[in-house]
């Protein structure tokens, strides 16, 4: 039977040319698709080295009409710090948030990158994302740390004075004053810095653009961390806010960590609603609250992964339909 077959076939190979052609075409393009829905598949399930499950963002801003000319350090803590510890300090004691942090640089989900290069010999340079980060930032996004583990445990609570004129977020341990500055690199940046990724706790290397006068310790090493779901593994740098943050007066971006039975869907929302009032401190207010899903679908459609993705499905589908017809 199956010989009849194959020699009825080969017989009407002539009429069957096209066929066959539209099987080999057909099977060629469906193996694009699932070999690109696979790719994204694979790299949406690697860890990112951060965990952004009931993490939401908040934005605070300044009333341009309450903002009061800081000259000095006094003035500083009077009328700019300690309003936004105040505002800081209500969101911690919130119920619903079980850990919270302030930090600056590059973002998940979004183009806005802070880049540096970095170096152990001023020859070669090594780029990489920066993130300015207090230090509950670690629990928050809940880090994994390769080396270093423990660092982080003090009470860090309050912005403290420290000698001269600059201020520090946290605690001796991570401090924008000492030198070398307190580093977390990751597993990435230590390996291209090192040429190894373990044993590199107390290391230093420097600022390949301002020179040995700004220098690094490696604190601690991270993970590999990645951008967002579908990027590379890049090399990321943590490190205390800067001077110039409490210089400049610059606003920082605050990650709030919520209980999970809390997360609801409209949870944005009722935050907003019950904390819009509290957090008016002289100069600042609430001005947004977004969870890094809603950051991360606009950001997937913005960049057309999202209709990429879509669109190769229904090919997918097409095609396979197209196969069985056949």
């Amino acid at each position: 039977m199956i010989k009849s077959i194959l020699t009825q076939i080969w017989n009407q190979r002539r009429a069957n040319g096209w066929l066959f052609a539209e099987l080999l075409i057909v099977f060629v393009l469906l193996w694009y698709c699932l070999d690109m829905l696979y790719g994204f598949a694979y790299a949406e399930r690697q860890p990112k080295g951060y965990d952004l499950e009931h993490v939401y963002k908040l934005r605070l801003s300044t009333n341009p009409k309450q903002l009061v000319l800081c000259s000095s350090e006094d003035s500083l803590q009077r009328f700019w710090f300690k309003p936004m510890e105040e505002a800081f300090r209500r969101i911690k004691e919130h119920p619903d948030v079980e850990s919270a942090s302030i930090w600056l640089g590059s973002d998940a989900y979004t183009r806005n990158a802070v880049f540096q290069g970095y170096t152990i010999d001023s020859v070669g340079v090594k780029d990489a994302n920066v993130r300015y980060v207090s230090p509950e930032y670690f629990k928050v996004m809940r880090i994994p740390i390769e080396e270093g583990t423990g660092m982080f445990s003090g009470n860090m609570d309050a912005f403290e004075s420290t000698t001269g004129s600059s201020l520090a977020f946290g605690s001796a341990e991570w401090n924008p004053a000492v030198t070398p500055l307190p580093a977390v690199i990751s597993l990435d940046l230590a390996d291209s810095l090192f040429h190894t990724s373990r044993g590199v706790l107390g290391k230093e290397f420097f600022d390949y653009y301002s020179g040995s006068s700004l220098r690094y310790r490696v604190a601690a090493v991270c993970s590999h961390q990645k951008s967002d779901d579908y990027a590379r593994y890049e090399s990321f740098i943590l490190m205390p806010l800067p001077n110039w943050f409490y210089r400049w007066q610059a606003v920082p971006f605050i990650s709030i960590r919520v209980r999970p039975e809390a997360d609801t869907g409209d949870f944005a929302t009722r935050f907003s609603r019950e904390m819009s009032s509290r957090l008016q401190v002289d100069p600042f207010y609430l001005f947004e609250v977004r969870s890094y899903d809603e950051q991360k679908a606009e950001r997937d459609a913005s960049e057309g992964i999202t209709p990429y993705i879509r669109s190769a499905r229904l090919i997918a589908v097409f095609f396979s339909f197209n196969v069985f017809i056949a």
